[in-house]
């Protein structure tokens, strides 16, 4: 039974995910053998470098870097029964990650050395609030608190904290007789708490090869692989509030809607999915989706105008990762995992294009 103690709730889930399903060519008593490895990896790897010396001391190493290579060269277990040589790691939203973008072509470069400036690296939420088009627009990007720790006198325990998002509109004032009671009016505020058993959990598994190891390096892929999920994590995020806007099947934007709704028209933005619905490019080359400034998304069929800022979505600080070394060339799979959850507290300021 794999221990999962001090695990979060999406690692207890991969954990609990890997050793109940079998892999096909893995056979019938599959059991992945699971090891936290975000701090005891550093001990572990400094036991096994005393008996391997030809391993971390090649170079400095980014700590996914580390996870990876500590992987690969793992035992891969017991092939009797299936098993595979695994361990967990994690990326957070604050990790600093190489800048890839060439600021003269606009176009991926290959990744620089890792004692780059200061102002040449990004964090990780850096690159995925420049990466998701809703987050592009004014969508929120919250990040999930951690557990609380309560001393209760007896065993220590958590609170989750709550947190959301919280829309604020002006509220109404009227005219008023002096000798009349002025009239009751709903406080115009709407909030939308994240519920932490509710959101959806996203997953992808690549493969890395050792071909692409000796030819790059384990910090390049390492830095290559990182960039490669923030940017399909910016996907999720727009796919996940996309979804939820597209369900509430909003209605037709009009201006007068929303002026009405009391949108001011700079706020406003259009997000043009695979139908392109709506969508038209002006003289200048702009992009316009029923008058409004736009952007396109593969994510969704459909047009969406709002002011973004009253939507958001909530994210884990930290995605978690499975690593399995799966032969003897040491060629890796990466399994991630993150929850996230759509923020609608104001649905009145979010229309489809017709």
């Amino acid at each position: 039974m794999t221990d999962t103690r001090g695990y979060s709730l999406a690692q207890q889930y991969a954990a609990e995910l890997e050793a109940a399903n079998p892999r096909p060519g893995y056979g019938e008593f599959y059991k992945a053998q699971v090891e936290a490895t975000p701090a005891p990896i550093l001990e572990e790897r400094t036991t096994a470098t005393e008996q391997d010396t030809s391993s971390m001391s090649k170079h400095d190493q980014n700590a996914l870097a580390q996870s990876l290579e500590y992987t690969a060269t793992r035992s891969l277990g017991d092939t009797r029964t299936g098993s595979r040589a695994a361990s967990m790691a994690s990326l957070s939203l604050r990790d600093m990650l190489p800048s890839l973008i060439d600021a003269d072509t606009g176009r991926v470069k290959r990744i620089p050395p890792e004692n780059l400036p200061a102002g040449e690296r990004y964090s990780l939420s850096a690159a995925l609030l420049a990466s998701a088009r809703t987050l592009q627009a004014g969508a929120q990007l919250i990040v999930i608190p951690d557990p609380q720790l309560i001393e209760t006198g007896f065993a220590p325990m958590t609170q989750n904290l709550p947190s959301g998002l919280i829309a604020i509109d002006a509220a109404e004032f009227a005219a008023t007789d002096p000798d009349e009671e002025v009239s009751e009016t709903a406080l115009p505020i709407a909030e939308a708490m994240i519920d932490r058993e509710a959101g959806t959990q996203y997953g992808l598994r690549v493969k890395i090869s050792r071909s692409q190891v000796k030819s790059k390096g384990w910090d390049t892929v390492a830095s290559e692989l990182q960039t490669s999920i923030v940017s399909g994590l910016a996907r999720a995020v727009d796919r996940e509030l996309l979804k939820a806007i597209a369900a509430t099947t909003p209605p037709a934007f009009t201006l007068p809607a929303a002026a009405a709704a009391g949108c001011r028209f700079t706020e406003l933005r259009a997000l043009v999915g695979t139908d392109g619905t709506a969508a038209t490019v002006n003289a200048t080359g702009d992009l316009n989706a029923a008058g409004v400034p736009a952007e396109l998304t593969p994510v969704t069929a459909g047009t969406y105008v709002a002011d973004w800022t009253r939507t958001g979505v909530a994210v884990n600080d930290e995605i978690s990762l499975i690593l399995h070394r799966l032969d003897v060339t040491g060629t890796l799979e990466v399994t991630a995992f993150i929850d996230l959850h759509a923020l609608l507290p104001d649905a009145g300021k979010v229309w489809a294009a017709a």
